[in-house]
């Protein structure tokens, strides 16, 4: 069993970069106060920290590569029937509220689907007279409920999605109610990419195959046998299958 614990004493060995734990932090740290998340380690790397529900925030790394197989994945996983229609024809707008930003998600952004950010530090209503026209709305729960009392004129998405914590089933009703639509749902930690519900349905999330879940390197480019990562179920709160550590 590899815990949180193990991989953050020895964060170097767990990634093909050896990049230190105390390089990463210093630059998630500085993008969180400066709220410039565009910074990255050499070779491109992006660096991230989880919102540390389990009491200690995790550190994750994503390789430009990886990045992109994240889009694509979670794309094709997450994309509705009306959504894709939408595709055929414009391009998707995709607005997403976290407290923080990534390159990670940038890698969303292009001309086939256009992205926006919107910063959870900055109140919420001064975001809602940027949501007329958005075809895909990720928030967390307790966003997507203001949102919808709210209900801005002009906003009419054809998928709803919760994100980042537990969606209550009063929220989802209030929520489904407002929208007209289910609320869908995206499971990811440290681990990487976990579940997401059926497109469309306000399912329980399903867990996609383990090769969904981006290495940190090839075989040849892995570290010695006693510091792979080796995948966990996603019910496991410890460990890590990819990038992340």
């Amino acid at each position: 069993m590899v815990d949180k614990r193990t991989v953050l004493a020895d964060f170097a060995g767990f990634n093909r970069y050896g990049i230190t734990l105390d390089r990463a932090l210093s630059v998630a740290e500085a993008a969180e106060r400066s709220r410039d998340f565009t910074g990255t380690l050499p070779g491109g790397v992006t660096v991230g920290l989880s919102s540390g529900t389990t009491g200690t925030r995790g550190v994750f790394l994503v390789s430009e590569q990886e990045s992109r197989l994240w889009a694509g994945i979670l794309l094709g996983q997450m994309m509705a029937p009306a959504s894709l229609r939408v595709l055929a024809r414009r391009p998707l707008r995709v607005a997403l509220f976290l407290r923080a930003n990534s390159n990670l998600y940038e890698t969303l952004d292009s001309r086939r689907v256009h992205f926006s950010w919107h910063d959870l530090t900055v109140p919420v209503e001064d975001h809602l007279g940027d949501l007329p026209g958005t075809d895909v709305l990720v928030a967390p729960a307790s966003v997507l409920r203001r949102i919808a009392a709210a209900r801005p004129a002009g906003l009419r998405p054809l998928q709803v999605i919760s994100v980042a914590e537990t969606l209550d089933p009063q929220d989802e009703t209030v929520i489904r109610t407002a929208f007209g639509r289910p609320v869908e749902q995206i499971y990811q930690a440290t681990e990487g990419l976990l579940a997401v519900s059926l497109p469309g349905r306000a399912a329980a999330p399903q867990r996609g195959p383990r090769a969904h879940r981006a290495r940190v390197a090839g075989p040849s480019a892995l570290p010695p046998a006693r510091h792979r990562l080796h995948p966990h179920h996603p019910g496991s709160s410890s460990g890590t299958g990819s990038t992340t550590c």
